[in-house]
């Protein structure tokens, strides 16, 4: 089996490359791309860059490729539920995307339940699932913990987009995330101040950024802890997941081809 792995940030690949063995670099590709086994299963590690347009790309990328069973939106997000502490890993239940302009959400599609190949799956393992929520830029959590109370709920900037383009090559879709931030964390700076569009901290913005506001600091320190234990925990999740046997992991594609429902109904979230 075939399966790509779409993250944006070095953080959230890096444990993963050093955990599992084997991984080699894919030359020419037009993002970063690593290709190795994990167990039978044929993986392509994929650093996309933060942000929905460029993971849109990369999976378009892919896609257009050699077959592919199972797209995998990998990454870490901030919790929205007070359950979801740090270094929980979730999974994408439902997706709704926030639209930056006018800030209401619209259901973009979910599953219309859980495959039972993951209730089997969790009976070692905790995967929990969640509705995603896809952003184009930082919120404060104030905005969202609120208003996205009524069902356990995870914040991030990519895999609605990545569902999007697996959709239209009717290639079955999963987002596995770990929290890396907490409910009551705020994250109080936009990613573009310190880092590049591949997800890469340039010291001359780090610079820049903290003789500007100092304080930043303590946020960045807190992150790189965190990031830490968020990574760990999302290698140990997707090795597990893809490591699956053969029979299982096919089970579990077949659950996921089910289509997407969309709803018109935006005012639900």
């Amino acid at each position: 089996m075939r399966v790509v792995v779409l993250a944006a940030m070095p953080q959230e690949i890096r444990p993963l490359l050093e955990s599992v063995g084997g991984w080699r670099p894919v030359e020419g590709a037009p993002f970063p791309t690593w290709r190795g086994w994990v167990e039978r299963t044929d993986v392509c590690v994929v650093q996309t860059g933060i942000g929905g347009e460029r993971a849109g790309r990369a999976a378009r990328q892919m896609l257009g490729g050699p077959p592919v069973d199972l797209v995998i939106s990998a990454g870490f997000a901030g919790s929205l539920c007070p359950d979801f502490r740090l270094g929980q890993p979730v999974w994408s239940r439902e997706l709704i995307t926030l639209n930056g302009g006018d800030g209401k959400p619209a259901i973009a599609g979910y599953h219309p339940g859980v495959p039972s190949a993951l209730t089997v799956f969790n009976r070692s393992h905790t995967l929990r699932p969640a509705r995603f929520v896809t952003v184009d830029r930082i919120h404060a959590k104030a905005e969202l913990v609120g208003r996205f109370a009524a069902t356990p709920s995870v914040v991030e900037m990519e895999s609605t987009v990545v569902a999007g383009a697996a959709r239209e090559q009717d290639v079955p879709f999963l987002g596995i995330r770990t929290i890396s931030d907490e409910w009551d964390e705020e994250i109080d700076w936009q990613p573009e101040t310190v880092v590049n569009a591949e997800g890469v901290i340039l010291p001359a913005r780090l610079a820049w950024a903290l003789c500007r506001r100092p304080a930043l600091l303590r946020s960045l320190l807190r992150l790189r802890r965190n990031s830490m234990v968020a990574g760990c925990a999302l290698a140990h999740m997707l090795s597990a997941v893809v490591g699956l046997p053969e029979e299982r992991l096919r089970t579990l594609v077949e659950e996921l081809r089910q289509p997407f429902r969309s709803s018109s109904s935006c005012q639900r979230a």
